[in-house]
């Protein structure tokens, strides 16, 4: 059912979050839902109605429910972790989910990745495409260790 439906997202989702959910679902309609929460999207034959709701920071909650998936967070890192993990848990394939809430949020503010550049350089383009996956894996802090490179 679901495969059929439209994503209908809140006031406060940004470009790049609508263009990520285009790109991990293909040939999904979109449009803006009036009765959403600013920062909340959810896939739906109709408008869902969705209530606010007090989220900590990063925080983010999934709904999946015979007739609709929904997304909610408190700001707008935690609704870009939710897609992030709603990118990785359906992998494209939005019919095969089980029905449920998930509510997630980070045990740690710094979510640190050592990277060691003494022994070879990397390319700029390797090094951005590192920096993408850390952030699908919630990473938030790059530790850069590079000696006389420069």
């Amino acid at each position: 059912m679901l495969r059929h439906a439209t994503l209908w997202h809140g006031s406060e989702i940004t470009p790049f979050m609508l263009s990520l959910l285009k790109e991990s679902f293909p040939g999904i309609a979109v449009k803006p839902g009036k009765a959403l929460p600013p920062l909340a999207l959810a896939f739906s034959l109709e408008e869902p109605s969705l209530q606010p709701q007090a989220w900590a920071r990063e925080a983010y909650g999934i709904h999946v429910s015979a007739h609709e998936l929904a997304l909610q967070a408190g700001d707008p890192r935690g609704l870009l972790h939710g897609i992030f993990s709603l990118k990785q848990w359906i992998a494209g394939e939005l019919d095969s989910l089980p029905c449920g809430d998930l509510r997630d949020s980070p045990d740690l503010a710094l979510r640190a990745y050592h990277l060691d550049l003494k022994g070879s350089m990397w390319r700029q383009e390797v090094l951005l495409d590192r920096v993408c996956a850390l952030a699908e894996l919630k990473i938030n802090m790059l530790v850069v260790e590079y000696e006389d490179k420069f």
